[in-house]
């Protein structure tokens, strides 16, 4: 091996920089899209991932999708019944309805961006705007809080879908930051505004199963699903299953009491 003098190197590394600079960069930019192109091939070989197919039509359907940063991930099919373009997600805590609202959001910004997906098929809309709300936080620096900065994300929502854009929104738990009557409110007019935008697609999650079900003007026009978890001789088993209808288990006190909370509070201290 000829092994370069230092004087050369410095002669070679003078000619890249300077008079080969432009084509050098030029090169350099071909090796990133190359090496990215890798990475992107690798990854959907190794975690067999599938191309979606946008369609013009009304169909909004996912088979078998699952969460690659989960291990043994349960697979779930996921779809907007006919006409539907509202999904009141219920479930209680610890189902898994916040991972499998992220992975539904991952789907569709994987999908857009032209990457393929972790699912067997898909069949989406294509959508001007994707709003995926899960973890708002306040903002000590403007002032807003927890409430306030769900309103501006729906407000930024709601312009949009008046623009025409065709919008897919997330919300998760939305309107936890205030009372359950003006939560209600609140609710009602999201989904009644959702509703009138057909060509725009919306899950809500919540625990309070009857922020939406007990508004008749949505009768009919909302679908509803949930992350199924059984009782079995008195303790739950979580399917991690999306399912149709509305989820009637409640395990937040459930919890509270298993992790001896309750007994805490009015047990004597023992003496030392």
């Amino acid at each position: 091996i000829n092994i370069l003098s230092g004087n050369k190197l410095l002669e070679f590394d003078y000619f890249l920089r300077f008079k080969f600079k432009s084509e050098f960069y030029d090169i350099l930019e071909v090796l990133y899209r190359i090496e990215a192109l890798y990475s992107l091939a690798k990854a959907i070989r190794v975690h067999n991932l599938v191309f979606p197919e946008f369609s013009e039509k009304k169909e909004f359907v996912i088979n078998d999708c699952w969460n690659p940063l989960i291990k043994n991930c349960t697979k779930n099919s996921f779809y907007f019944g006919e006409g539907k373009n509202l999904i009141v997600l219920t479930g209680p805590n610890m189902s898994g309805k916040s991972t499998f609202l992220r992975t539904i959001g991952m789907i569709l910004c994987l999908s857009h961006a032209g990457m393929a997906v972790p699912c067997s098929s898909a069949v989406l809309p294509f959508f001007d705007s994707i709003e995926v709300c899960i973890s708002i936080q306040d903002s000590l620096t403007e002032g807003y809080s927890h409430f306030y900065a769900e309103l501006k994300k729906v407000r930024s929502v709601a312009e949009n879908m008046r623009e025409g854009k065709k919008c897919f929104m997330i919300f998760d738990e939305l309107f936890k930051g205030t009372n359950l009557t003006d939560a209600a409110k609140c609710a009602a007019v999201l989904a009644n505004g959702i509703i009138q935008h057909p060509d725009s697609y919306c899950i809500l999650s919540s625990h309070h199963t009857g922020l939406i079900s007990s508004d008749h003007s949505l009768e009919g026009k909302q679908q509803f699903s949930c992350i199924e978890t059984l009782i079995r001789d008195g303790f739950p088993v979580f399917t991690y299953k999306f399912s149709p209808g509305i989820s009637d288990v409640f395990l937040g006190y459930y919890f509270l009491q298993n992790e001896g909370i309750d007994k805490l509070f009015f047990s004597v201290p023992t003496e030392p």
